[in-house]
């Protein structure tokens, strides 16, 4: 099965991310072989108002590591729109993952396995990557997750 086709087997899947066309940033940029992708949140699709809150308060790890996973989701329906398809990604190259938690929270990294386990899950063997997994004090709109990708495009 296909890299894509193991996406869309994913029973539930956001809807793609739509920012308008005055925003001061893009949520990719594709620069030769290489795509950047900005920070992610966990919302669904442009409803900002869910997954909020701060690991080791009102979220516990595993909410977190959900979070992840509908960061990641976001992130590959922007790559979707981006390339074109999934079976266009040659490679990942690296993660960097922000946990909005509380001072003495310390498992980012368990937080951020919620996305490296997804694309392990739809690209295989081309799934592995660098990662970052860092906590934050806050983060945009309250996101309890936000994560950015660099990925490498096939040629």
């Amino acid at each position: 099965m296909s890299a894509e086709n193991r996406f869309l087997s994913i029973e539930e899947i956001p809807p793609q991310i739509i920012i308008p066309p005055d925003n001061p940033f893009q949520l990719y940029r594709q620069d030769g072989e290489y795509l950047y992708l900005s920070g992610h949140g966990p919302s669904w699709g442009n409803d900002f108002k869910q997954n909020l809150g701060k690991l080791g308060a009102n979220l516990n790890t595993d909410e977190g590591y959900d979070c992840a996973k509908i960061c990641m989701l976001n992130l590959l329906q922007t790559t979707r729109a981006a390339i074109g398809s999934l079976d266009n990604v040659d490679s990942i190259i690296e993660l960097f993952g922000m946990v909005n938690s509380v001072n003495n929270y310390t498992e980012h990294s368990k937080v951020i396995n919620g996305a490296s386990e997804l694309l392990k899950f739809v690209f295989q063997e081309n799934a592995f990557h660098t990662r970052v997994a860092m906590g934050a004090n806050s983060l945009p709109f309250n996101f309890s997750v936000e994560i950015k990708m660099t990925l490498k495009i096939k040629s």
